[in-house]
C-alpha cells in the first residue's frame, strides 16, 4: 500500500518542524492554554486572551523552549525504548498511544510522563494542550491529559 515504514526517530524529527504550524493553528483557536472567562462575556464561556497569538518573543525564550523541546524529545525516545510509548502522531489532533509499560507505573510517573508529552506537542512552551492517551493493542482511551491533570480511566 505504501513504502517502508517511517522510524519513530524520523517521525520525531519531521514532526517537531511540523508541530510549530500546528501550535499556530491551534493557539489562534483558543486551545492552549485553560479557559478564561470574560466578565463582559454574556454566555459564561471562555474567550482566548487577548494578544496572545501576536505574542513576539525574544532570543532568550526561544533559546529556552528549544532546549525543552529537546529535553522531552529525548524523554520521549527512552519512553519509547522502555514500552511506555507506543506511538505519537499528530493527524490533525495530537494521537498518543502508550505500550505495555504504562500499566506497570504509578499514577505520579504516569502525569510525568503526560507532562513529558504535552511539553513535546508544544515544542517547549509553557503552555497545555489537552489529548488522550490510547492502548497500543486496543485503541481504546485509557486515559485523558486536560490542563495539566492526567485522569487514568
Amino acid at each position: 500500500m505504501g513504502g517502508p515504514a517511517m522510524s519513530f526517530e524520523k517521525k520525531l524529527f519531521l514532526w517537531g518542524g511540523g508541530a510549530i504550524a500546528f501550535i499556530i493553528l491551534i493557539g489562534s483557536l483558543g486551545w492552549l492554554s485553560g479557559p478564561e472567562l470574560n466578565p463582559s462575556n454574556q454566555n459564561g464561556q471562555a474567550s482566548p486572551s487577548p494578544g496572545s497569538a501576536s505574542e513576539v518573543k525574544s532570543k532568550d525564550q526561544l533559546a529556552k523552549e528549544n532546549k525543552r523541546f529537546e529535553q522531552c524529545r529525548a524523554k520521549l525516545k527512552k519512553a519509547q525504548k522502555l514500552g511506555l510509548l507506543y506511538d505519537v502522531t499528530i493527524d490533525p489532533l495530537p494521537r498518543v498511544v502508550v505500550g505495555p509499560t504504562f500499566y506497570t507505573i504509578p499514577l505520579d510517573a504516569k502525569q510525568g510522563f503526560a507532562e513529558t508529552v504535552n511539553c513535546f506537542l508544544m515544542t517547549g512552551q509553557d503552555k497545555y494542550i489537552n489529548f488522550d492517551l490510547l492502548d497500543y493493542q486496543t485503541g481504546h482511551v485509557v486515559a485523558e491529559y486536560s490542563y495539566g491533570k492526567l485522569s487514568v480511566k
